[in-house]
């Protein structure tokens, strides 16, 4: 059997369009999608980090965590304030 990496290929392209789409709508002022930019960063770091483990430190996965950690960080900057003081989704 073969293994096809296409699905995970789609997911990456999906994981791509919603951060964004996600981007555009905070640099709005739009705080509506705070939530998936941080749930998509946050499972970056999660797999990054088990990677580093799970793989021996192999370097690769430290960009996971990389990208996670700067999209954490994005999304902090970018968040209207009164959403990071007083979130509404709490």
């Amino acid at each position: 059997m073969r293994y096809s990496s296409t699905p995970f290929r789609l997911f990456d392209f999906a994981f791509g369009v919603t951060l964004i789409w996600a981007w555009r709508l905070l640099r709005t002022g739009d705080g509506r999608p705070l939530f998936v930019a941080i749930l998509i960063g946050v499972l970056y770091v999660g797999i990054g980090a088990f990677g580093l483990v799970h793989r021996a430190g192999d370097p690769f996965m430290g960009f996971f965590v990389a990208l996670g950690s700067l999209l954490l960080l994005s999304a902090y900057t970018l968040a209207p304030r009164e959403i990071i003081w007083f979130p509404s989704f709490w």
